[in-house]
């Protein structure tokens, strides 16, 4: 998975070779007329340079005199006037190669140096791809212990509803377990807040649980210790999932006693991750409870 800050430089490395793409071509044109007014200007600087030994040349040759001193002043008041001149224009010249070579040189520099920003993304690029993968890793592996561990948990939920159980009839010892208990359970709870005339639903509900004697075994507590790891989840749509997935473990019939379990008796820490889980929320938007008006019992989880 990529991360917006590597879509980011991936983004600025794309660029940095489209900006050097365009100096490159820049550079060629650049680099063929500044050649070519090398040559021009070196072509002139080394001749006005002959140039001028022509003439020093030339006036040793040409200055006539029989006067030693004044030949020499004649050389130099020809030489003053001429060489100078043309050594002066060479010079010049040669100040004016150097100063198109350098111009060339800063030019490449300047491309090079892009070429070293790219690669210093680049490489830069490279350690964050390194660091999301294995961060990528670091969060699959947490993930699937995560995972495993909520299945390993759904399993022996699943066992536990073994474990719940109903007394079948009144003054008999006849224990009943597992669904055909939640079933039992569930129509006398029904035919208790029928028949509750003015009593509360929690005078009723603890009414009906010592009626029956309702014993939750280990679901109860297996499905809190279920809701705290779900909890830890941070991901809300991956949470949502494994909280579809533990609705459906569960049967209705267990769900519907497990609402007025926690409703009425639950303690708050495990009403508050109720509902930050929203785990009833289909009774609330539908009529899973016994009677819709149980639907206030909502009230009790805030």
């Amino acid at each position: 998975m990529v991360s917006k800050n590597t879509e980011q430089l991936e983004g600025e490395i794309d660029k940095d070779y489209v900006t050097v793409a365009s100096r490159e071509r820049q550079l060629d044109k650049d680099t063929s007329k500044i050649t070519f007014k090398i040559k021009i200007g070196t072509g002139l600087a080394w001749s006005f340079t002959v140039v001028g030994l022509f003439l020093i040349v030339y006036g040793i040759l040409k200055t006539g005199s029989t006067d030693g001193l004044l030949k020499l002043n004649e050389l130099g008041d020809f030489l003053s006037g001429t060489l100078a001149s043309a050594w002066a224009l060479a010079g010049m010249f040669f100040i004016y190669v150097s100063f198109l070579a350098q111009t060339l040189e800063l030019k490449q520099a300047k491309v090079d140096t892009l070429y070293a920003r790219i690669e210093m993304k680049q490489s830069r690029l490279e350690v964050m791809k390194q660091k999301e993968a294995l961060d990528y890793q670091i969060d699959t592996s947490k993930l699937n212990q995560y995972e495993n561990l909520f299945f390993s948990f759904l399993e022996l939920l699943s066992r536990s509803i073994q474990t719940f159980s109903v007394n079948q009839m009144l003054g008999y010892d006849s224990v009943v377990k597992g669904l055909n208990a939640s079933k039992i359970g569930l129509s006398n709870l029904h035919m208790d807040f029928e028949q509750r005339n003015d009593i509360d639903d929690l005078t009723a509900y603890a009414s009906f649980k010592r009626r029956v004697k309702l014993n939750w075994g280990d679901f109860l507590p297996t499905f809190l210790v279920i809701i705290k790891h779900l909890k830890l989840r941070q991901s809300d749509s991956h949470r949502e999932y494994l909280l579809d997935i533990l609705r459906i473990k569960i049967p209705k019939n267990f769900r519907i006693l497990l609402f007025y379990e926690i409703a009425l008796f639950g303690k708050v820490e495990t009403k508050d991750i109720i509902v930050e889980l929203d785990f009833f929320k289909d009774f609330i938007e539908g009529d899973g409870l016994l009677f819709k008006e149980h639907v206030r019992l909502f009230d009790r989880f805030k």
